[in-house]
């Protein structure tokens, strides 16, 4: 009994541990991802390589963290496990635990989580409705490449001819 009131004790430290490395993490991730759909909301693409770097920069180091926290919990790698059967395991330890502050904790990183879940998933629908939108565009500019046009300063198209150039802009 003694040997597993140890053993809990210390997966109570590493696991506190963890959580106290992941939370800023996902925090910084959550700020890009807002940065990021604000950016895709006022229909702005510059910064956007740039905050795609940050998100690529953080992601190894978060993934690490819930590698070490699945090794903890004694299940298969990521790829064989899902990510209910992850949290279900992280759930019963907690329990086992029986911390309060390691509770907290979990409560914020599984919140954080969600809010990043959320906010990724409306990032790529406005993603698909820029790239829609841009595919419009393109496929009417690909049609008029049939009869060469130009822009009078109206903006409306006129075609090609020999006395007029470009409206007499």
């Amino acid at each position: 009994m003694e040997m597993l009131n140890e053993n809990l004790s210390l997966n109570a430290e590493v696991l506190a541990n963890l959580f106290q490395q992941e939370i800023p993490l996902v925090q910084d991730f959550l700020n890009l991802l807002e940065q990021e759909n604000n950016l895709l909301q006022n229909f702005r693409s510059e910064g956007l390589d740039d905050l795609v770097a940050q998100k690529n920069k953080l992601l190894p180091q978060i993934q690490d963290l819930e590698n070490q926290r699945i090794n903890l919990l004694n299940l298969p790698e990521k790829s064989e496990s899902t990510s209910n059967s992850i949290t279900a395991a992280t759930d019963n330890l907690i329990a086992q635990i029986d911390d309060p502050k390691i509770s907290i904790l979990w409560e914020i990183l599984r919140e954080l989580a969600k809010n990043v879940q959320e906010l990724n998933s409306q990032n790529g629908n406005l993603l698909g409705l820029h790239l829609n939108k841009t595919n419009e565009i393109l496929k009417i500019l690909q049609q008029q490449t049939d009869k060469p046009t130009l822009y009078g300063k109206q903006g409306r198209a006129y075609e090609e001819s020999g006395g007029r150039i470009s409206d007499k802009a």
